[in-house]
């Protein structure tokens, strides 16, 4: 099955003079509370509390938004609108809020529920040991358990990164998140028609590359 990386867009004439386009958020809680954003893993409760991310002042409002506050994709109403009309029982959405001095709008941010591992066919995977963000050997691992196990174990500023990867089976889902995906750390995934919709609705912010899984 065909999938597409998501990618956010750099076009300044699109996104502003300003890349990330959020750069700080607006809390009502302590960062230090159980249930903020920064402080849980996935799958993430219902009850995670999400900042609302302010919009730098060279920044325009897109369908997509970049942030360095939030790692999670942050969407709009009518994106959120798209993917619910497909399958996408692998991820979740929480509402929130982007604000800029001129307008205030209702957002989503996209949470995937599991690491995604599992949908990797690992025999097939090319999984690296980076130290210090360089090659140091490739890693084997006879299922997804180890593999995940593996990247708990792993402390900053070493990583695994998965270079070359297959889903292992149709999971017949529209969207799907594989995490540790060199080079980004983590990666959303579409199918060509949850893409075409996307693109055919004029959403803005948002790219994509082309990705053919096995």
């Amino acid at each position: 099955m065909e999938y597409f990386k998501l990618k956010y867009s750099t076009n300044y004439d699109i996104v502003g003079k300003c890349f990330p386009q959020s750069q700080e958020c607006e809390n009502s809680i302590s960062i230090n509370d159980p249930l903020y954003l920064c402080n849980n893993e996935i799958p993430l409760s219902e009850h995670i509390y999400i900042p609302n991310l302010l919009m730098e002042n060279n920044a325009k409002f897109t369908d997509l938004i970049s942030s360095s506050v939030i790692k999670y994709p942050i969407i709009s109403e009518k994106i959120h609108e798209i993917i619910t009309n497909f399958n996408h029982n692998l991820v979740n959405f929480h509402k929130t809020k982007v604000k800029k001095k001129s307008f205030e709008k209702d957002v989503f941010m996209i949470s995937n529920k599991t690491k995604g591992f599992e949908l990797i066919d690992i025999s097939n995977a090319e999984i690296h040991l980076l130290e210090k963000f360089k090659f140091s050997k490739i890693l084997n691992f006879s299922n997804f358990e180890d593999l995940e196990y593996a990247t708990k174990t792993v402390q900053y500023p070493n990583t695994i990164a998965i270079m070359k990867y297959s889903i292992s089976k149709n999971y017949n889902q529209d969207i799907l998140y594989v995490e540790n995906i060199h080079p980004e750390g983590g990666a959303y995934f579409f199918t060509y028609r949850l893409k075409e919709a996307i693109k055919n609705a004029g959403c803005t912010g948002i790219e994509f590359e082309p990705i053919e899984f096995g």
